[in-house]
């Protein structure tokens, strides 16, 4: 990340490494965030995308890390999957 080589400069007063810090800590609050509302807008969608073909027990919906699946990844979480992507806006896209 850009604010972490700029951390790294050696010639930064206390007052500008504090603003590094403090803009490091929004923009990772902001990502945080941003990640939470979007695993439960994801969540919902999948939920509903459930509903609509007819499911009526529990869905459980695991938030995994890049490329990772889970043991039990199917036809059906497969298309549940492209459901709730598709109408789950990405945060800051508008």
């Amino acid at each position: 990340m850009a604010i972490d080589r700029e951390l790294q400069a050696k010639n930064l007063t206390h007052d500008q490494r504090s603003a590094l810090v403090d803009e490091q800590e929004a923009v990772e609050a902001l990502y945080e965030s941003d990640r939470r509302t979007y695993a439960a807008a994801y969540t919902a969608a999948v939920h509903e995308a459930a509903a609509r073909c007819g499911i009526t027990a529990p869905v459980v919906v695991v938030i995994a890390t890049s490329g990772q699946r889970g043991e039990m990844w199917d036809n059906l979480a497969e298309e549940l999957h492209r459901v709730a992507r598709e109408q789950t806006p990405i945060p800051g896209s508008g």
